[in-house]
């Protein structure tokens, strides 16, 4: 059987449904979990910084305005605020350090605070120098420079005022944000795990799920790659009640379909030519093989004798002798590109041109006939020599233009070609002894040097009012056949 070319030759899937499913699920699994997450981390960060800023403020504020810091005499009591700098890590605030500078923008180093732990997160390199004798006011002036000393060191700068806003100096305050930055790290890397873990089993769910989907569909495309290369005894069992039972149920629907057109297709063509079996299979419409003029060439062959050897043969063997000769006539009759018509009792009637095309008809069908007369002489000849008994064909062949088309009704139609030309090779039949071939003039004049036949005497025949000029085939261009059982009959 012919199939169908694949549309793309040699392709082959670039990722399986299996892989896009497990993708999908981990996209969603990201997109569910990954987004909310991310979100929670960020918001929780800048509440930190937003906890941290707020706080400077606060301090600044409460250095400045004189509160528990003050000495009694309107000014800053240097060793309360180094006290609470220092303890300040206690009550959870991470104060690294306050600086007091004067209208000149000279440290007041009586006035401000360091907390050593808190620098030592912040910068090791100053948390040493300060450390070290002499090297405090260049630790403080480093400090007040503004510089960024690491990405959790956050401060804030304040004018400090008399009260009648008379400018007295500047303070400025410096916290960590090392501890917050470092929760919010371990959010983070927490809410990655549960994600992680969330997708690893969403894989591995979905993976299960996946394979379990995707194997019915795998055998679908394995059951239809065997349809596809001409196998069509494939059934699956839906293996659920979804869309892929419907699937793999409409699947077996299309394969019976395919067997039932296939054995249509078998059938059709014992009974007419191959290539009208084609067309009628093919035709959206089977009245499409309509009414044409046709150039064609007709055979017509009869069994010379046999109404006298059907008398004395049963009817079983009557049928097994018929369905010998016929088997030698049709064989050679296809071999040549011909198409078997009609079978009328003994007779045959072939065509050359009609449904398909045949540049070279005429040629085809005389090499036809010389092959059947060849081959019925050597099954005679096996026959005689078991004592049995044999049958002789005539044969006629013209060539011309024709009708071919259906004839019938809508109900019963037949594909044929009618006419004067095909009416001629039947009288040419008639004309023909047994194991003879006659043809027409129109026929030789086609064959050129590719035969040697024998003119005979014009004969009338019905339906002609002239003479008819007719061709005996005696022979054919040598290498034309050279098959074994040809050499044998010749």
């Amino acid at each position: 059987m012919e199939t169908a070319a694949n549309p793309r030759p040699g392709w082959r899937p670039t990722s399986s449904v299996r892989f896009k499913l497990a993708l999908f699920a981990s996209i969603v699994v990201l997109a569910a979990g990954g987004v909310p997450s991310t979100f929670t981390i960020v918001s929780a960060h800048r509440e930190s910084r937003a906890s941290v800023d707020s706080q400077l403020e606060q301090l600044a504020k409460l250095v400045a305005t004189g509160g528990v810091f003050a000495d009694g005499g309107g000014g800053i009591d240097g060793r309360a605020l180094r006290a609470f700098v220092n303890n300040a890590a206690a009550m959870r605030l991470p104060v690294a350090y306050v600086l007091v500078e004067d209208d000149e923008g000279a440290i007041d180093e009586s006035l401000s605070a360091v907390n050593i732990d808190i620098l030592r997160e912040l910068s090791p390199g100053l948390a040493r120098d300060w450390a070290q004798d002499g090297r405090e006011v260049e630790v403080l002036r480093t400090l007040t420079g503004g510089g960024q000393i690491h990405p959790s060191h956050r401060y804030l700068v304040m004018s400090l005022r008399d009260v009648s806003g008379t400018p007295l100096g500047a303070l400025r305050v410096g916290m960590s944000t090392v501890e917050a930055d470092r929760r919010t790290r371990h959010a983070a890397l927490s809410s990655a795990a549960i994600v992680g873990c969330f997708l690893v089993g969403a894989l591995f769910i979905v993976t299960g799920a996946a394979r379990r989907l995707v194997r019915p569909v795998q055998r679908l495309t394995s059951a239809m790659t065997k349809v596809a290369g001409g196998d069509l005894d494939q059934k699956l069992a839906p293996s659920s009640n979804d869309e892929i039972g419907q699937l793999t149920a409409t699947f077996n629907e299309m394969a019976d379909g395919l067997r039932q057109r296939e054995r249509l297709r078998a059938t059709l063509g014992r009974y007419v030519s191959h290539e009208i079996a084609e067309r009628l299979l093919s035709e959206a419409d089977d009245l499409d093989l309509r009414g044409e003029i046709r150039t064609v060439s007709v055979l017509f062959l009869d069994m010379r004798s046999f109404t006298s050897l059907a008398e004395k043969l049963s009817p079983r063997d009557v049928v097994d002798l018929l369905n010998a000769y016929f088997d030698i006539i049709v064989s050679r009759v296809l071999s040549h590109e011909g198409i078997i018509n009609k079978f009328i009792g003994d007779a045959i009637m072939a065509v050359w041109g009609a449904p398909g095309v045949n540049e070279d008809a005429a040629w085809s069908a005389v090499k036809a006939a010389w092959d059947i007369q060849r081959g019925v002489e050597l099954f005679n000849a096996e026959r005689m020599a078991k004592g049995q008994d044999i049958i002789s064909v005539g044969i006629g062949i013209n060539t011309g233009q024709a009708i071919a088309g259906n004839v019938g009704t809508a109900q019963r139609l037949e594909y044929t070609v009618v006419g004067d030309e095909v009416n001629l090779a039947q009288r040419l039949e008639s004309l023909a002894k047994p194991g003879q071939i006659l043809i027409s003039e129109a026929t030789y004049e086609r064959m050129g040097e590719r035969i040697q036949a024998n003119r005979m005497e014009p004969v009338r025949v019905k339906g002609r009012k002239m003479p008819v000029t007719i061709y005996e085939v005696v022979g054919v261009a040598s290498g034309v056949f050279d098959d074994a059982s040809s050499r044998a009959a010749r």
